[in-house]
């Protein structure tokens, strides 16, 4: 078999015998010791973090899809506890990794598995799935998958059907975890073949695997709920249906991005999106050579099938990875993503690993010394040093929501949906701020600035103009400035929402000169679609006070009253009233209930005006 490595019999032998006079501490046992502790040192930091989860409805799976709010909030409080997990979880699959390799090979090369295992550990892409706990299930499912693979060498090597059916379970918990790990059903025969020349068990094997992920997906469809929503336009435009040949030109466009990638990982960033990958044609050059290569590829993985070449192997294992979020079937969630090479990176550091070796001619025999080659390392160095200085600085990116959002969108400057996700993030932060506060209009300056940046790259959300007029009107205390946000977002509307109704009300209130009537207009166009909503009643009489139409103001209390008996609201309304009116002993008395059904309503979330 066309493997580097390969040996007489009886050099094989002597071989294991000098092995097995090695001291204790020696061989795969250093190798196990030296990526565990490689993995601690990279990912040490990022035990600091405080960020929980940020979820990716690109992840398909049975058991990720409640664990966001059923699971990941037992690490709210204690988020270094979560983040431990996740690397010890990343240092069981590095050494199943290295422990697969070393099957495959029979354990009759030393140095591929260890130099595959160390570029794996460092590939700076990586950071994502360890430092976002949401994606410890991606982790899991590959460490199953690993294990499901260790699992059919040992069928073959050992002809023991219990290994059979191990693997099959092991696949099933990957499945389970991450249904993206169906590459697996390519690349566990793949390994069978190349590496033990079994064409009959890489058939039982891929047989079982396709079965099971048949039946996985018939379940699923069955008796799982869709509970999805629809791709946003932000998030991949060809989310809107483009023509075909637009859709495999910028398919393509885009797996050149992960080319890139692969070989540089920086800069990174936790999405993409709309328009910062903007669609393309082949009239795009970069969408021409990807096609290209992409071609070549496929065809020298074809042409490595009767050598079965370990580079072939790994241009397979890449492409059978990548193939799943190549946009050429469907729209993936963000365009591209570094979560997404988690399984093809594998193809490329076994690639790299493998040519370190030959043009360095490193002794690969089990019993090698430990003796360091020079060439070896200064070649390894090229790709250990400047990776693994992105992997610790990036980890500290992951330090909290903020942080994150406020360091990628300036390496995703043309992501409307990165800019508006910074603005919503930086919302939560000063609504959980008192008024007056100067962090809070700070924040909100800042979230305003992204809403901006974001409408200016997708005009069409009227999600984001409606919270930046909300900004404008509510922060910034600047109605005039307010207006036309609030304007277009009912208008670009086919329904608009009770919200867009109820601030473009108040904003005409507030405007000076006050424009009432309008004010009037969208408030019983609140009513019309929620009789009970409390704060258009609220500042429906308000207005009709502030119009001069007395009456009409306290007719509209005295029903919000009815309605609303234990809401406070209506008893200010009353009280305002008759101060204005220079009663102050009944707008005391009124404002004394007021007091009392806010008391009551204490532990209750309070509607705000711009709620």
């Amino acid at each position: 078999m066309a493997i580097f490595g390969h040996k007489s019999m009886k050099k094989l032998a002597d071989n294991k015998a000098k092995h097995q006079q090695l001291p204790f501490f020696s061989g795969a046992r250093l190798h196990y010791a030296l990526i565990s502790l490689l993995t601690l040192v990279l990912y040490i930091n990022s035990l600091k973090n405080s960020l929980v989860n940020i979820y990716n409805p690109g992840i398909k799976s049975i058991l990720a899809k409640p664990l966001p709010t059923d699971f990941f909030d037992v690490f709210t409080t204690q988020p270094q506890l979560g983040h431990f997990i996740c690397i010890v979880i990343y240092a069981f699959t590095v050494a199943a990794f290295y422990i697969f390799l070393r099957r495959c090979l029979n354990n009759q090369n030393a140095w591929l598995p260890l130099l595959s295992t160390i570029l794996f550990i460092t590939y700076p892409a990586h950071t994502e799935v360890v430092n976002n706990i949401a994606n410890c299930t991606i982790q899991l499912s590959l460490l199953f998958s690993l294990v499901a693979c260790r699992a059919f060498l040992r069928y073959v090597d050992e002809n023991n059907r219990i290994q059979l059916a191990l693997g099959f379970c092991m696949f099933c918990m990957a499945l389970l975890l991450n249904a993206n790990c169906w590459a697996f059903v390519a690349i566990a025969p793949l390994a069978i073949y190349y590496f033990r020349a079994n064409k009959s068990a890489a058939i039982t094997t891929a047989s079982g695997l396709l079965a099971l992920t048949s039946a996985y997906y018939i379940i699923v469809a069955v008796l799982v709920p869709l509970t999805g929503r629809e791709m946003l336009l932000t998030e991949n435009p060809l989310a809107a249906e483009p023509g075909i040949g637009i859709h495999i030109a910028s398919a393509f466009y885009w797996l050149s991005h992960y080319i890139r990638l692969l070989i540089l990982p920086y800069p990174l960033a936790s999405f993409y999106g709309y328009n910062q990958l903007p669609p393309t044609t082949f009239a795009n050059p970069l969408a021409i050579l990807s096609l290209l290569l992409h071609i070549g590829l496929l065809g020298y993985a074809l042409w490595g099938l009767k050598k079965r070449s370990i580079l072939s192997f790994a241009t397979w294992v890449y492409l059978c990875g990548i193939i799943t979020y190549s946009n050429l079937f469907a729209p993936v969630y963000g365009i591209v993503g570094e979560r997404f090479l988690y399984i093809g990176s594998i193809g490329f550091c076994i690639a790299i690993a493998y040519a370190i070796i030959h043009l360095a001619k490193l002794n690969t025999l089990p019993a090698m010394p430990l003796k360091a080659n020079t060439v070896a390392m200064g070649m390894l160095a090229l790709f250990l040093i400047p990776y693994s200085a992105i992997t610790i600085s990036r980890n500290t990116d992951w330090k909290d929501t903020l942080t994150l959002l406020r360091h990628d969108v300036k390496v995703v400057k043309n992501s409307a949906k990165a800019h508006g996700e910074l603005a919503m993030e930086l919302r939560r932060q000063f609504k959980r701020l008192p008024n007056g506060n100067p962090n809070r209009a700070k924040l909100a300056a800042e979230a305003a600035e992204h809403f901006e940046r974001s409408i200016r790259l997708y005009p069409k959300n009227n999600e984001y103009r409606n919270l930046l007029g909300c900004i404008y009107l509510f922060e910034e205390h600047n109605p005039s400035k307010a207006l036309p946000e609030l304007r277009l977002a009912v208008a670009n509307s086919k329904n608009p929402s009770v919200k867009y109704l109820l601030d473009l009300a108040n904003c005409y209130q507030a405007k000076e000169p006050r424009q009432l009537d309008s004010a009037e207009k969208y408030f019983l166009k609140v009513l019309d679609t929620d009789s009970l909503h409390i704060q258009a009643h609220y500042q429906l009489a308000k207005n009709s006070y502030l119009k001069g139409d007395t009456t009409t103001a306290k007719n509209i209390n005295r029903r919000f009253l009815k309605l609303h008996p234990d809401n406070p609201l209506p008893y200010r309304n009353q009280g305002d009233f008759y101060l204005i009116e220079g009663d102050t002993l009944k707008a005391r008395e009124w404002y004394r209930k007021e007091k009392y059904y806010q008391d009551r309503l204490v532990t209750k979330p309070k509607q705000t005006d711009e709620e």
